[in-house]
């Protein structure tokens, strides 16, 4: 690029958060300062010293993932993926023209994607395995 800056643009958006999965819905939620904390429901909470998190419930993957994708990723990965197949319907709504002679070339393509404690869930199971749920920390992880 000798020095010259890139130009990139955002083109679609795909969210999964507590607050929706929509973008509009998580903004909305964010302007109106709605807490998405609730009681803990996924999993029994007792002896773990608190009870409430900011869960994404009615997370349903069979429009994304056939059950043979969906079972070989994490439930993180899998959040993501479905986001970054929305960012992308957002930004082409019609795809067919992606891959045309004059469509954007797969190499000029990107999604960028972000958790705020992504891939947490295959690592804690496998360090918690036979331990006691207070062994798990808050912090991100590292390889163990």
């Amino acid at each position: 690029m000798n020095g010259s800056r890139a130009r990139v643009a955002v083109t679609g958006l795909g969210v999964r958060t507590p607050a929706g999965a929509h973008p509009k819905e998580l903004w909305n939620a964010l302007l109106a300062g709605r807490s998405t904390a609730r009681p803990i429901t996924s999993f029994d909470t007792e002896g773990l010293g608190v009870g409430f998190a900011c869960q994404i419930t009615g997370f349903d993957t069979s429009a994304y993932l056939t059950p043979k994708q969906a079972s070989r990723l994490d439930r993180v990965a899998q959040l993501a993926l479905c986001a970054a197949t929305d960012a992308l319907t957002d930004a082409f709504p019609d795809a067919s023209h992606l891959d045309g002679p004059t469509g954007t070339p797969p190499h000029r393509r990107g999604v960028v994607t972000g958790t705020g404690f992504g891939g947490r869930m295959s690592d804690e199971a496998v360090m918690l395995a036979g331990r006691h749920p207070n062994a798990a920390t808050p912090a991100p992880s590292t390889c163990r």
